[in-house]
């Protein structure tokens, strides 16, 4: 998947859930910053290297995000 596309896919899946940048931010413990980034397609989690933000592609419900749940990769 492409950045635009993974883009796209991340924050339809946060609008969705009625969520904001931060809080989607804070559930996978990156920066809002990062959110963004990653929803306007300038960059993929883990760009900067494997320990520095989680495989977001990993999660595999709406309630890891919607509960705050740890999601096994944080």
């Amino acid at each position: 998947m492409d950045a635009k596309s993974f883009g796209a896919f991340i924050a339809d899946q946060r609008r969705t859930l009625g969520l904001t940048q931060a809080e989607v931010a804070a559930r996978l413990h990156v920066t809002d910053k990062a959110v963004s980034r990653w929803e306007r397609g300038v960059g993929l989690p883990g760009a900067a290297g494997p320990s520095t933000a989680p495989d977001i592609r990993r999660i595999n419900s709406h309630r890891d995000l919607r509960h705050g749940q740890r999601c096994g990769f944080c």
